[in-house]
């Protein structure tokens, strides 16, 4: 029981690092603080960016423990500038 409850501890934190970070991109923009159309989108892209690692992350959590011991093939990636 100790080990399930350690796993979810871990799991925590980069689900809570991914939504502060969804959460800045979207506040920067409702705040006004972009200086034009390309800077509003360069935000949206990465909430974007960040829900898709929340739903990984949230996939991951739901997997049983002998299917996650390998690698996952949905790791998601950064976009090359």
């Amino acid at each position: 029981m100790i080990g399930s409850q350690s796993g979810r501890i871990s799991a925590d934190l980069p689900i809570k690092l991914t939504l502060y970070g969804v959460r800045s991109s979207l506040d920067t923009i409702i705040e006004g603080r972009c200086r034009d159309e390309a800077e509003i989108q360069h935000w949206v892209r990465l909430a974007y960016e960040q829900t898709l690692r929340l739903e990984l992350a949230l996939d991951s959590m739901e997997m049983k423990p002998q299917e996650h011991s390998g690698s996952n093939p949905h790791v998601f990636r950064e976009p090359e500038c």
